[in-house]
């Protein structure tokens, strides 16, 4: 099955496998779908039980246009844990601060040792990711109106890892 996370405000979540945040089992056959991140922020989070949580946070959260608002809603996104622990963390999006460097990354803390960080500062129109729960493959590829992520074109990946095995801290620009 796969589920669509997408940001809060799309007008599906709720209705057809679409929502703006998921707890799902590994062991089901499920895949996690990002479709068009861009000044939005994903996350995938590795949970203890064989779970994982996914969320995904629009770039203006709640209509907040100032320059804490990706923190604000980074910090609600993180509330839906409700406070459970966090093995592995894979973040993405394309909130950068001129300098190479994920902005978002200085004011997002995370007390979890293994994480990844993508900026995908070369991709104008954002990127779209689609995370396979059992395996732990996650792929970023750039966005593509209307894709078929059954068949995902090489041509577009950006990045192939499985958060599964990632140890300490990497930023990955792409």
């Amino acid at each position: 099955m796969f589920f669509n996370c997408v940001e809060p405000a799309h007008d599906l979540v709720g209705r057809d496998y679409y929502d703006w945040h998921f707890t799902i089992r590994a062991g089901l056959g499920h895949h996690i779908i990002f479709p068009h991140v861009d000044s939005c922020l994903g996350v995938i989070c590795q949970l203890p039980n064989n779970t994982v949580f996914a969320g995904h946070i629009n770039g203006f959260y709640q209509n907040d246009y100032s320059p804490t608002s990706h923190q604000n809603a980074f910090q609600d996104l993180i509330q839906q844990l409700n406070g459970a622990t966090v093995l592995r963390a894979a973040v993405f999006g394309n909130i950068g601060d001129g300098q190479d460097l994920a902005g978002w990354s200085d004011y997002i803390q995370f007390p979890w040792a293994n994480r990844v960080d993508f900026l995908s500062s070369s991709c104008e129109r954002g990127i779209d990711v689609m995370f396979d729960v059992d395996s732990g493959q996650l792929q970023l590829m750039r966005y593509q109106d209307g894709r078929n992520f059954r068949q995902q074109p090489l041509a577009q990946r950006l990045a192939n890892l499985n958060l599964y095995t990632i140890n300490g801290y990497q930023l990955i620009t792409v």
